[in-house]
């Protein structure tokens, strides 16, 4: 789920407060958008929704995901509180999540100037499994631990050495314009 996801992307020991939330903007009549960030790495859910009042929150990523991973499939309630509280309701099942401002959240981490494109997840899937074997794991040549990717004339490209091996993975896309 996404906030499966978002809540290991939120960093687990920090100093900084923030980044131990998760974002929630629930702007558009039905799509609730999810914001999560370690300010390295980031990412953004959407969830089909039935938006009642618009708005934003940010509360603890981990806590609302243990909630929510308990309840079952039918539609649950947000509603955010005054003290920046997510309240929680679904049946007869309450519960608060802690929050801060909405506005502290570190969004210009998930802003940038970058042109975003989207990919089908088995065709990023295969990229990977085509390079992963060659990304290192030596902490002392960290720079190697990593895989390179570049989008050229139509064409996704990564690249993964560990100075032993090196290995690239090449795949078309086509973009719907």
């Amino acid at each position: 789920s996404i906030l499966a996801q978002a809540a290991t992307v939120v960093e687990k020991k920090t100093n900084s407060s923030q980044l131990l939330n998760v974002y929630l903007k629930a702007q558009d009549p039905n799509l609730l958008e999810i914001y999560a960030t370690d300010l390295e790495i980031s990412l953004i859910g959407k969830i089909q929704c039935q938006v009642i009042k618009p708005g934003s929150a940010a509360v603890l990523a981990r806590t609302l995901y243990e909630v929510v991973k308990e309840l079952n499939q039918s539609a649950i309630h947000f509603e955010r509180q005054g003290n920046h509280w997510l309240h929680l309701k679904q049946g007869h099942f309450e519960s608060k999540v802690i929050g801060i401002p909405p506005e502290e959240y570190p969004l210009f981490a998930l802003q940038s100037s970058l042109n975003w494109m989207e990919i089908e997840a088995i065709k990023f899937k295969t990229l990977f499994q085509n390079t992963d074997y060659a990304i290192g794991n030596d902490s002392a040549r960290a720079f190697l631990n990593g895989a390179f990717l570049e989008y050229e004339d139509g064409h996704f490209t990564m690249v993964a050495t560990d100075s032993h091996r090196l290995a690239v993975a090449k795949i078309p896309i086509q973009f719907k314009s």
